[in-house]
């Protein structure tokens, strides 16, 4: 059970951390969060570089199937943008290892507003490294849930209260995942209506891990690319105590006046 957020209003709802890296080390399963920010290892790929246009960020296609390399610089910052509340202002790239150890490297984009802390990262993997991204990100989940509509499948945590989603497409694995998920449409003020806590209900994160998963639609090529956010509802909030937040702000009078 997550603990409430303290009653005090804080400037910004803050939720965990869910920045995706999957692990398969002998069998076992290693997940890596940061709670420091986004792209927190990796050294940044050369923008426009002759590497990142031989695997496809320069053509804006997915890299072929089977080449051993994927790229998620063909996602552009306009696609991005209808995810987040607040402006982006810095978009970067960096190789990173994917610790499946085959081919043994990433790519992983970051989508960020001028609060660093606040971002949407994007993760590829390609080859045979795909197939083992999806395995260990359905391993790592204590209910593995299918979310249709992204890729050839996709996977999300049904238990865990995150939007993070995995999916795998000809050849090519992908995450997306949030620093955050009340800086998303419409999420804030479920979280707010919650208690400020994000238990907003598994049909919600349903809905925005669908919604961020139209990323991994974009490095495939394929597939709905347009998020939507429509189906979010108070319904699947857990209010604190049984009851939502005071409706009546009236100031109160002695009735002398």
């Amino acid at each position: 059970m997550r603990a409430a957020i303290p009653t005090t209003i804080p400037a910004r709802i803050t939720t965990r951390v869910s920045v995706l890296m999957v692990a398969v080390a002998a069998g076992s399963l290693l997940a890596a969060c940061s709670s420091s920010g986004p792209a927190a290892s990796g050294t940044p790929a050369p923008g426009g570089s002759a590497a990142a246009a031989a695997v496809g960020g320069a053509s804006g296609q997915p890299a072929a199937a089977g080449d051993g390399k994927a790229t998620c610089t063909q996602v552009t910052k306009a696609q991005v943008q209808p995810l987040l509340v607040k402006p982006i202002t810095n978009v970067s790239s960096a190789t990173v290892p994917d610790q499946i150890s085959l081919s043994g490297t990433a790519q992983q984009c970051t989508f960020a507003t001028a609060d660093s802390a606040q971002a949407i990262v994007i993760t590829v993997v390609g080859a045979q490294d795909a197939d083992n991204f999806f395995i260990a990100a359905q391993r790592g989940t204590s209910n593995p849930a299918a979310v249709s509509g992204i890729g050839a499948k996709a996977v999300r945590d049904a238990d865990d209260g995150t939007s993070a989603i995995t999916a795998e497409d000809d050849g090519v694995g992908c995450s997306v995942s949030t620093s955050g998920e009340d800086q998303l449409p419409g999420v804030g003020a479920l979280e707010v209506a919650a208690g400020y806590t994000s238990d907003i209900g598994d049909k919600n994160f349903a809905v925005i891990s669908t919604a961020l998963g139209t990323l991994c639609n974009a490095v495939f090529g394929s597939g709905n690319t347009t998020p939507d956010f429509s189906g979010l509802s108070s319904a699947g909030v857990s209010t604190p105590d049984g009851g939502g937040l005071p409706t009546d702000f009236s100031i109160p009078t002695d009735g002398s006046s």
